[in-house]
């Protein structure tokens, strides 16, 4: 007959198993859910790395990991990756989607069924002062200045001033650009001109705005070269990372060529488009921009304003720049082109 001591003891025995079961328990499913929860990333020589995928594209992924933090990997050394929920991703077509990655291979993944090579997607996650600051407000501008002498049969000279700021608060963003040249030729002036430029925006959605945009252009010394437009039009984001972006606008506007008595004014379609790139190492910088008038009822069929240059960065301020403008009035019979390369310096803010 068992005594009053045996009995107890083998009921704390009990007792104890019952919670070390339980606490057994709890470390199992925690191990689940843990493991659930984090994003994976198969490498091609076999490997696994779990954790939170900060970023996909530019050719590489970044992982942070509970041991190691952040690793930086090659795209082309990934074999594939899962995701534990849906993400936002951007295709290189533009298009955005919302999905979550399941494994394939050969560096593809899937994609709401659809097979897709991990070149083509892009993926950041924005940090939480990031989100706070683009909620509220963001305020940058850049100035460039331009000198240049050329000693030939002529002694030809340029200078221009450029100093272009954007101020954006939440779904609106304020654009002005300013620019003054003076071009002289054995001492005397062949262009003293000026050009002003506005342009508000509103965006609808992340990718989609309108626009209302105003352009003011006189040079001095050119009789009726003056060019007034303004107008209202919509724009879109073709894509855009921390690297740089891309739009297009398109605008209706009222165009006035010349100055009083001799004005001219019209309705004209405005095309304009802006690309900007920053390499890797984030001393190089690339852009483009173009503003193509296609005005009615006028023997002139076009009028094309277009940059592009390349910029070199000294310090986090200063830069280096190289660029190519190019000018185009086309006439039913023909063009006439104007074109200038310059170097200079600038600073940004």
């Amino acid at each position: 007959m068992m005594t009053t001591l045996k009995l107890l003891n083998l009921i704390k025995s009990l007792q104890l198993r019952q919670k070390l079961g339980r606490s057994m328990l709890c470390i199992f499913l925690y191990g689940l859910s843990t493991a659930a929860l984090a994003d994976t990333v198969s490498l091609i020589n076999g490997d696994r790395l779990s954790g939170r995928i900060l970023k996909l594209g530019d050719a590489k992924l970044i992982i942070e990991t509970d041991y190691a933090g952040e690793l930086s990997i090659a795209l082309d050394k990934v074999s594939s990756v899962t995701t534990d929920a849906a993400i936002d991703l951007r295709l290189k077509s533009g298009e955005t989607l919302r999905a979550a990655l399941l494994s394939d291979t050969n560096g593809k993944v899937l994609v709401d069924g659809k097979r897709l090579a991990l070149s083509e997607l892009n993926y950041i996650v924005a940090k939480p002062e990031e989100k706070v600051s683009a909620e509220k407000e963001a305020f940058h501008g850049r100035a460039e200045a331009s000198i240049e002498s050329l000693q030939n049969k002529t002694q030809t000279r340029y200078a221009e001033v450029d100093l272009n700021l954007t101020w954006q608060r939440n779904k609106w963003r304020h654009t002005v650009d300013v620019k003054k040249r003076n071009d002289s030729e054995d001492g005397e002036k062949t262009e003293d001109s000026q050009k002003l430029e506005y342009s508000v925006d509103y965006f609808l959605t992340p990718e989609w705005f309108t626009r209302g945009n105003n352009f003011y252009q006189r040079d001095r010394v050119t009789a009726d070269s003056d060019l007034h437009y303004n107008g209202l039009g919509l724009g879109k984001k073709l894509w855009k990372d921390e690297n740089g972006s891309w739009e297009v606008i398109a605008t209706y506007n009222k165009l006035v060529i010349g100055s009083r008595p001799t004005q001219v004014g019209l309705n004209t379609w405005l095309i304009s488009t802006e690309y900007k790139h920053k390499f890797e190492n984030e001393k190089w910088d690339v852009y483009a921009k173009a503003d193509a008038l296609f005005p009615q009822h006028i023997p002139v069929k076009l009028i094309l304003q277009s940059e592009a240059g390349l910029r070199y960065q000294l310090n986090a301020q200063i830069y280096l720049t190289a660029k190519l403008m190019v000018d185009v009035i086309g006439f039913s019979g023909g063009n006439l082109k104007n074109h200038s390369y310059k170097l200079g310096i600038g600073t940004k803010w």
